[in-house]
This record gives C-alpha cells, sequence and structure tokens, in this order.
C-alpha cells in the first residue's frame, strides 16, 4: 500500500478547520478536502466532503440553547439525502427522534408528566 499524506488545520481555538488528503507524501496528488465550521460556542455546525467544485457530502448540524443537538441534515453525491429532527423532554433526556416520515419514541417519553 502506498504511503499518504493528510494535512490538518486548526482555527485559533484548536478545532479542526480543514483537512486535505493526498495520494502521496508530497502533497501534490490531491484526492479531496474536508471544511469544518463550529458557531460561536464551539459547536459543529457544517461538515463537507469535497474535492473542487464537487461536494460529496454535506452535513449540517442545529443546536438549542442547552447545547443539545436538534437537528441533523445531510446532502450526498449519491443521493443519500435526509434530515433528522430530536426532540427532549428536559435537557439531555432524549424523547424521540424523526427521520423522513419514520418517528421514534423512546418509552420513558410516555412517561413524562
Amino acid at each position: 500500500m502506498a504511503e499518504k499524506r493528510v494535512d490538518l488545520v486548526y482555527d485559533r481555538l484548536g478545532q479542526r478547520a480543514s483537512l486535505t488528503r493526498y495520494a502521496d507524501l508530497d502533497g501534490t496528488k490531491y484526492v479531496a478536502g474536508t471544511d469544518y465550521t463550529f458557531d460561536e460556542l464551539g459547536r459543529l455546525t457544517d461538515l463537507t466532503h469535497q474535492r473542487a467544485d464537487t461536494v460529496f457530502a454535506d452535513y449540517d448540524f442545529a443546536w438549542d440553547k442547552l447545547g443539545q443537538l436538534t437537528g441533523f441534515d445531510f446532502d450526498s453525491l449519491t443521493g443519500d439525502d435526509g434530515q433528522t429532527d430530536y426532540t427532549y423532554l428536559c435537557p439531555c433526556q432524549l424523547a424521540g427522534t424523526r427521520f423522513g416520515r419514520k418517528v421514534v419514541e423512546f418509552p420513558w417519553s410516555r412517561l413524562a408528566v
């Protein structure tokens, strides 16, 4: 197996800003890149894998004021697109999730008063 190279770039807060993949150690054979975007609280809001102008996959994350993931959507070249939403009973108590038409409700969510 040939040796490969990955370059990582971090922002001023030490969070990963980008990742670039190469098929060689010299960094002359570009394969693909990944970009990371964070909100002001340091939560990942966007993750994109691309090569030049072609986006292979794009992931978007939504957060509530408590730092809980409330939504996740993605688009890909293969057509595997979708959105998932999360609901909570109270902080850190996941009540259910919805992916397209499929809804999953957790048993303890019916116990809530």
